[in-house]
């Protein structure tokens, strides 16, 4: 019987495990213009820059702190049963003290990189960037970048 008790007990556990980090996971991130909103709270903004066709975004925290640059380029699939479609390619750049680097990723939308930024936890209390999340993310996803004033001149 006490060996009954403790395996219920075990299973009772293990559910309750189950069922609270499925809630943890099943945050709904939307777009409201500008606006990321994680279960209907703002959790950063990504503006579009520029004009025209081509898609520039700024990732900015809450208080409009730009902490991320993002630019867009279609680039044509090699698909020879599409010939016109295309590929979104995104490359993202972290900016400033909090963490600097970046990386290229291919999404289809602007809703897509939004889900990604939440995903990742990209921003800590909506006012910067977490560099550890960060760090991780540009190691997912592709290169580290040098800061401008970093870069190695080539020695010949």
């Amino acid at each position: 019987m006490k060996n009954t008790n403790q395996i219920f007990r075990f299973m009772l556990t293990c559910l309750l495990l189950l069922v609270v980090t499925a809630s943890i996971h099943a945050q709904k991130t939307t777009l409201s213009g500008d606006t990321i909103l994680v279960d209907g709270t703002p959790y950063a903004l990504l503006k579009k820059t520029g004009k025209g066709l081509l898609l520039n975004l700024q990732l900015l925290t809450l208080s409009g702190r730009e902490v991320a640059k993002i630019t867009v380029s279609n680039i044509p699939a090699k698909n020879p049963s599409r010939p016109n479609e295309v590929i979104n390619f995104w490359t993202f750049e972290f900016l400033g003290d909090d963490f600097f680097g970046g990386c290229e990723l291919e999404l289809s939308n602007k809703k897509k990189l939004a889900e990604l930024i939440v995903f990742y936890k990209l921003i800590e209390e909506g006012e910067k960037v977490n560099p550890e999340a960060a760090k991780y993310f540009v190691e997912k996803f592709g290169h580290p970048y040098t800061k401008p004033d970093e870069k190695k001149e080539d020695k010949k």
